[in-house]
């Protein structure tokens, strides 16, 4: 993913970028966990035309679930080599246009890159900022991660027909929804 330079606070415990804020009180090296200060910050809001419909996580104890996307973001301090740990940091992202209604809190979803997988990190509530909605994530991990609600699969049964209402074999259909990112597609059987 493209990472977008932020504005990194004068204190070295904050940085912005469009739509985007992170704050943390301390920045960790990994492996030996030390203090120390941050020289770059990256976040960059994603867009939802990445997120394809048939985008599916395991919650805990459940089975594949597919989730409705309402904001994401990816995420990296660094002090120069390594990206940081931060401790007691709130990322705060706006929601994606036109995602429907928001709800007061949501799923945090981290994407793993060694499984290629959504895993589950938490939870994001709806704040107000200036006036205008924004979901915050306490403890954001670093990487690309998303706030998400479990969503319905539907089914839909019916036979693909020509103008004069012949089947029409391996016919290509696609799902589109009004309120989700991407859309899903599929091929009609032998008998349309």
């Amino acid at each position: 993913l493209p990472q977008s330079p932020a504005v990194l606070g004068a204190d070295g415990r904050s940085a912005s970028a469009s739509g985007l804020s992170l704050s943390w009180r301390e920045s960790l090296r990994p492996g030996d966990g030390f203090a120390v200060a941050a020289q770059a910050a990256f976040l960059t809001a994603l867009d939802a035309r990445q997120f394809p419909l048939a985008q599916r996580w395991t919650p805990a104890g459940g089975s594949p679930t597919p989730f409705r996307l309402l904001a994401a973001a990816h995420l990296a301090v660094t002090d120069g080599t390594d990206t940081l740990r931060l401790q007691d940091a709130v990322l705060t992202l706006a929601p994606l246009p036109d995602v429907g209604a928001l709800p007061a809190t949501a799923t945090v979803l981290h994407h793993d890159l060694a499984g290629g997988r959504w895993t589950e990190a938490g939870s994001a509530r709806l704040v107000d900022v200036d006036g205008q909605p924004r979901y915050e994530v306490t403890a954001p991990p670093n990487g690309s991660l998303a706030v998400v609600l479990p969503d319905t699969t539907v089914a839909v049964d019916g036979c693909v027909r020509d103008p004069v209402g012949r089947p029409l074999p391996f016919a290509r259909v696609q799902a589109l929804r009004d309120d989700h990112a991407g859309s899903t597609e599929t091929r009609a059987d032998a008998d349309g």
